[in-house]
Formats: structure tokens, C-alpha cells, sequence
């Protein structure tokens, strides 16, 4: 809804619905224009806001952080020892602050549950009251013989940062980028790799437990099942915020996994 423009004495005079408001009450009008006056108000007030929050994403897009992954993690697996680097929450919140605040944007979470499942909303909200939200599912992450509070409390910590991450179109520093340079990769990807990894979140869990075992096999009977242009939304490089990890990008990119994969999709009766 644009503003109203009126010419007067050859100036431009911006007219908003208290202009309108205000004329109507001098002019004594009844409740029923004065009514339809304030939902113009509330429905102009809703459209200014929601251009202001569009105006300071892309303001924070052009001085938002680059993330480094600076908290390493080291853990045993059944064929061997992973290691990892990765941006922890607390890091993201503390490069956030100041860009936010300059934008007047700021964030929360609210837990979600859909089908019995449990997950993380993150609400980007600015100061005029216009919010987007992002939302992503997941299962307990029960890895390290946590109890069911830890393993609740570690997939909502996870979930907050990637919710966080795609809603704010961030993304991470790592030698890796796939391609990608820097703050190249477009917000719509993120945001299909996000809602890829919402719905598909089991699946993907999945191919990652199966990589970790060295069982290309049932990698890839997953990986065919979960469908060629979800696993495209799913590729993006861990530096830009991506599902897999970059010994996983790897696996998947490697002979053993190739080889998987064409023998399975050959025992579906299609050529490979």
C-alpha cells in the first residue's frame, strides 16, 4: 500500500491514514468512516513495517559477520575418531550483536512441534513489528550416551543455530567452500536446504550414521530414496551453513559411494 501524494502550492504532501483520521474527526464523521479509517491505518502500518524489516535484511546483509568455526570437536566412532570445526551458538550470538542492533533486527526462539515431532522456531523480528520465522524439526540426539535431557537439550541447541543461521541467510568460514566464495550463496538456496533438512531430517540422519559406519550400501539405498532434487537442495558446502560435514561431502563424493549407488540404482531396474 503506497502513500497518498497530494500537490499543494507545487509541494509534494505525503498523506497517511492519520492525515485521513484526523480530517475525518474535524469533519465529524460517524463511527462507521472513522472505523474504516483505522483498519486503513492498521493495514498501512502492516505493509510499512514489513518493507522496513525486507530494507534492514538487506542492510544487514551487506555488514553481516563471517562466522569461524573456531570450537573443534573430537569424538570415537565405530570405525575410528571424527573430527570437526564448527561455529557454536554462543560464537554466533556474540559476531551477531552489534550488525542486529545497527539494523534493529532482533531475534528468539519458540519451540514448535508438528507430528509428533520436536523442533526449533527462530523469529527474526524488527523494531516496526514485522516477523519471518524459520523452523526445523529433529529427533533427540541420544549420541554420547547423553540422558533424555541432555539429548533434548542438544538437538534444540542445534536446531536454534541452523534455524538462526538460514533465517539470517548467514554463513561460515572453512577451506572448503564448494565453489562459493564468501557471502555468495543466494538466501532462496539456504532457505531450500533449510526446508530440505526440515522434512527430511530422519533420513538425513540416516546417510550421516551410515557414512560414519562406512556402509555405502545403505547410504546409498537413503540417499535414493530420499530423491534427487531434495539431496540438490541439500548441497551446499559446509562453509555455507550445509547438513554434511566436509568428510561427508567427501564420502559422498567418493568411488566407494559412487559404486553404491550405481549398483543400487541398478537392482531398481533403472540405468545408473
Amino acid at each position: 500500500m503506497n502513500d497518498i501524494v497530494r500537490t499543494q502550492d507545487n509541494v509534494q504532501i505525503i498523506q497517511t491514514p492519520d492525515t485521513f483520521i484526523q480530517q475525518a474527526i474535524e469533519k465529524g464523521s460517524d463511527v462507521a468512516v472513522l472505523s474504516g479509517l483505522f483498519d486503513l491505518k492498521q493495514r498501512w502500518e502492516k505493509d510499512e513495517a514489513q518493507k522496513a524489516f525486507h530494507q534492514a535484511m538487506a542492510k544487514f546483509q551487506n555488514i553481516k559477520p563471517d562466522l569461524r568455526k573456531s570450537t573443534e570437536v573430537t569424538f570415537k566412532t565405530k570405525t575410528g575418531q571424527t573430527e570437526y570445526n564448527f561455529c557454536s551458538l554462543p560464537d554466533i550470538e556474540k559476531a551477531l550483536k552489534d550488525p542486529l542492533e545497527e539494523c534493529g533486527i532482533t531475534y528468539r526462539w519458540e519451540s514448535a512441534h508438528e507430528d509428533g515431532r520436536d523442533g526449533q522456531r527462530c523469529v527474526i523480528t524488527h523494531v516496526q513489528g514485522h516477523s519471518e520465522s524459520n523452523v526445523m524439526y529433529a529427533p533427540a540426539d541420544t549420541s554420547g550416551n547423553k540422558n533424555n535431557i541432555q539429548a533434548i537439550g542438544s538437538t534444540a541447541t542445534y536446531l536454534q543455530r541452523y534455524t538462526l543461521i538460514g533465517a539470517l541467510g548467514l554463513t561460515t568460514s572453512e577451506s572448503d567452500d564448494d565453489g562459493y566464495s564468501a557471502g555468495d550463496m543466494p538466501y532462496l538456496k539456504l532457505l531450500e536446504h533449510n526446508e530440505a533438512v526440515r522434512d527430511n531430517m530422519q533420513v538425513i540422519l540416516a546417510i550421516k550414521d551410515s557414512l560414519a559406519e562406512e556402509d555405502y550400501e545403505s547410504a546409498a539405498m537413503y540417499q535414493y530414496e530420499i530423491g534427487k532434487e531434495i539431496m540438490e537442495a541439500l548441497w551446499i558446502a559446509p562453509s555455507k551453513g550445509g547438513i554434511f560435514t566436509t568428510k561427508e561431502v567427501a564420502d559422498l563424493k567418493g568411488d566407494p559411494m559412487g559404486a553404491a549407488r550405481r549398483e543400487y540404482i541398478k537392482s531398481q531396474g533403472e540405468q545408473a
